[in-house]
């Protein structure tokens, strides 16, 4: 295992300098190597004699009519100007041998390669390439130059230029137009990753009873991403993230399998690898370090997403048992690592200037082990029984170290000790279902099942999901056979014990540098603020189906769910002063009923679809979708200066505010195909209506005096808070027509009109001002990559010629 981790002899300068040519031709001398091996797996006895061969081959031409950029429309695609290629060719000798090689998208970024060939029956390889992009906007501006890999400067020239502008000493509080000065100098960059994943597989029964396979697979990402750095308080500029990441995965498995029993053997080892260990980029706002003054970082240097691996061995099974019973079952255990570099000291840190550190990496490691095993009888024709087992167990190994030394503020330390708490936790579910197969077409099902959670280092230890099902069906026999129902209940509930310190047992506290103790003073929680994942919660769900299916040429299906999740405090021990802890002379304020965060949360949807097959000619189908989730989230209450607790006041009116969303998307489609003679035909068309809206609320009580404004006392300005919207329509329509049984044209368009309004992202530039420009008052804009909401309007028209031989 030590050696998945390690990398290629390559340094990042030489890979710079050799650029993509070298890591193409590296490519296809793998591709070709493997395909060449492929190809001699075959005994030479095989090649000999007569083969059968088949296959089609089309070239198409495509021509682009955008009316808008093209990143959101090409986002995971490649459609552009200009022909591409596709083929297939199987060949086969005596039913006994195969190969076979596939083509598509020839030239695109989103080609795909596919070689295999065997003995049927016996043993087969295969060889496998496939590239998909990630476009994330046309026309990125930046001010950064990327010398070398994860090294993002800026012009002395510019720098200097910025600093200038100001008119005091550069500080948190910046002028606006020294943004000004750097958005002017700005140039293009792209924003785009290249996915492209090589796979080899081969299996060999090694008797008719005893299978070995085994595939490996590679992925290589390069490109580059939006994110945002840091250098002090306030500094958060838009820039890019370098991605050069490297994923493999190999798998082995050896099995028996007859009409009784299945056994088989499992090992799989992944490996992950960042060829970028760190990101740093100048901060533009500084021409010399003489020149930091405040709170300003001279750059921001960051550690990238760190190398991992991680390996698992499993054994399933499954064995025939009498009364038509049948047990599975998995048990698997494995290990995850991660080697976490961090920057030391001396080198330009966004938050803190250090002193030596602990260590110099984090050695993360976690031992995982899951078992999971079925058992199921059907003793009599009307009884369906089964018993479900799972357990999960995540045990965090990561070594627990002192920090002498954490951020309080940007750029400022205090001495005290820190400890990492690595969380570890495990699931335990017993479940069972029971099925009643009743007279004339009725079944009746029942499933309980109750899941354990122990974590270890989390608020909430330990709790306990039980979940209740209810199911039922129906089928006429006779004349209405064609009519098939379904419907369900089910009842969820989630309960915590107490809530627990984390850092109690661990001496997580503050203590003066250099010393070491148990049972120091604790960090405070929030445990009024609700977590989705070991928060109190009921949910109720109901769902619905009908088929019918009147004749064999049409069918309809309606559907319906709906889904309400209340989260609650309930019977949970809730340490006092919850709501507010005693804090600048402010008195602790207690309210044990103030639940904030996510607080409610529904869904609901219905849909119906019809299929029509008029005659051999035509052929329709239509649907229609609709779905609705709604939340409701609270705050908790600021620092609302009063002497006593919120005497005759209510759970809402101890919030600053509160907000009801409420997100919808419809969907409807129509379509017809069929063909007349050598024509065939398709029509398909399908909108999309997607919409989400937010109310606020707040008491804003003038309950004493020093409230922050849009706090307690004042209105809350929501006029911004305007309907978000996106919409899609789709028509896609296609037209071969037959010239003779071994050649055809086609006619192909696509059209796709993508329409989104966010209020949070629209009229978004590269230069953002967000407040004031003089005076201590003073508000730093933001220098972003100018990237925007991607609305477009697109159409295709493509010709296909197509041969098969």
């Amino acid at each position: 295992m030590n050696t998945i981790n390690q990398r290629d002899d390559v340094t990042g300068a030489a890979r710079e300098s050799a650029g993509a040519p070298w890591r193409s031709a590296m490519r296809t001398k793998l591709m070709s190597l493997l395909a060449a091996g492929a190809l001699l797996a075959f005994p030479s006895a095989s090649l000999a004699g007569d083969w059968e061969t088949r296959g089609e081959a089309s070239v198409r031409y495509d021509n682009v009519n955008e009316s808008s950029q093209m990143s959101k429309f090409n986002e995971y695609r490649d459609i552009k100007d200009g022909a591409t290629a596709s083929a297939s060719v199987t060949a086969e000798k005596d039913s006994v041998f195969h190969i076979g090689f596939t083509a598509d998208d020839i030239g695109r970024r989103t080609q795909e390669f596919g070689l295999s060939g065997g003995k049927y029956g016996e043993w087969e390889v295969g060889l496998n390439y496939d590239a998909t992009p990630h476009n994330f906007y046309e026309g990125a501006q930046t001010i950064f130059n990327n010398p070398s890999d994860g090294v993002y400067t800026v012009d002395d020239s510019i720098q200097a230029a910025i600093q200038a502008a100001n008119t005091a000493p550069i500080k948190a509080g910046a002028p606006d137009k020294a943004i000004k000065a750097m958005a002017a100098q700005t140039h293009p960059i792209d924003l785009e990753l290249d996915r492209k994943t090589t796979e080899a597989n081969v299996f060999f029964n090694i008797t008719p009873n005893i299978r070995f396979s085994a595939d490996v697979s590679q992925e290589k990402r390069e490109g580059a991403r939006p994110w945002s750095n840091y250098y002090s308080f306030g500094f958060i500029r838009e820039t890019e993230e370098p991605i050069d990441y490297t994923s493999t995965i190999m798998n082995g498995r050896i099995g028996y399998q007859d009409e009784d029993y299945k056994l088989m053997f499992n090992y799989q080892t992944s490996s992950f690898s960042n060829a970028i260990d760190t990101a740093r980029y100048d901060n533009p706002w500084v021409a010399s370090t003489s020149a930091v003054g405040g709170n300003l970082s001279p750059a921001a240097e960051y550690v990238l997403v760190p190398d991992n691996s991680a390996m698992q061995y499993s054994l399933s099974g499954a064995a025939n048992l009498p009364m038509n019973g049948r047990l599975t079952g998995l048990w698997s255990v494995g290990q995850h690592k991660q080697t976490d570099p961090f920057i030391l000291a001396g080198t330009a840190n966004p938050l803190v200037k250090q002193a030596a550190l602990s260590r110099d990496n984090l050695d993360g490691k976690a031992d995982v082990q899951n078992r999971d095993f079925v058992l199921s009888f059907a003793p009599v024709e009307l009884l369906d029984v089964k018993v479900r087992y799972n357990y999960y167990h995540y045990d965090n190994k990561t070594e627990m170290v002192d920090w002498y030394q954490y951020a309080t503020a940007d750029r400022s330390t205090s001495a005290g000790v820190r400890r990492n708490l690595p969380l570890s936790f495990e699931y335990t579910t017993w479940a069972g279902d029971l099925g009643l197969n009743l007279m004339q077409g009725f079944k009746l099902g029942l499933t309980y099942e109750q899941i354990t959670n122990n974590r270890v280092h989390r608020e909430i230890d330990s709790s306990k999901d039980t979940n209740y099902r209810l199911s039922a069906s129906y089928r006429p026999t006779g004349d209405m056979g064609w009519v098939f129902v379904k419907a369900s209940y089910k009842m969820s509930q989630r309960r915590g014990d107490h809530y627990v310190d984390i850092t109690e047992e661990e001496g997580y506290g503050t203590i003066a540098s250099g010393k070491v103790t148990e049972g120091n003073a604790t960090v405070a929680q929030l445990p009024m603020l609700q977590k989705y994942d070991i928060g109190d919660k009921d949910r109720g769900e109901i769902n619905l189906l009908a088929k019918l299916d009147p004749t064999d040429d049409l069918s309809a299906t309606l559907t319906y769910l709906n889904a309400n999740e209340d989260y609650k405090v309930m019977d949970r021990h809730i340490p006092t002063n919850t709501e507010r802890p005693a804090f600048n002379g402010y008195p602790a304020l207690e309210c044990a009923d103030c639940l904030y965060g996510l607080t409610s949360n529904k869904m609901s949807t219905y849909g119906l679809s019809v299929d029509w097959m008029i005659n051999s000619m035509v052929a329709l189908n239509a649907m229609y979708n609709y779905e609705k989730y709604s939340y409701t989230q609270s705050s908790r209450r600021s620092n609302a200066a009063t002497a006593s607790p919120y005497t005759g006041i209510t759970p809402f009116e101890k919030m600053d505010w509160s907000v009801d969303g409420e997100d919808t998307v419809s969907v409807y489609g129509l379509g017809v195909s069929g063909g007349v003679d050598a024509i065939s035909y398709s029509l398909d068309y399908s909108f999309s209506d997607g919409k989400g809206s937010h109310r606020i609320y707040g008491p804003f009580l003038a309950i004493g005096a020093g409230i922050a404004a849009g706090k307690d006392g004042t209105a809350l300005d929501t006029s911004y808070l305007t309907e978000i919207t996106n919409k899609l329509t789709t028509v896609n329509a296609k037209a071969d027509y037959n010239i003779t049984k071994a050649f055809s044209l086609g006619l192909e368009y696509l059209y796709e009109k993508f329409e989104i309004v966010d209020w949070a992202l629209d009229e978004v530039n590269v230069y953002n001002p967000s407040g004031a420009t003089t005076g201590t008052a003073a508000v730093n804009g933001n220098l972003l990559l100018g990237v925007t909401n991607n609305s477009y309007d697109v159409s295709v028209v493509s010709a296909v010629a197509k041969v098969k031989f």
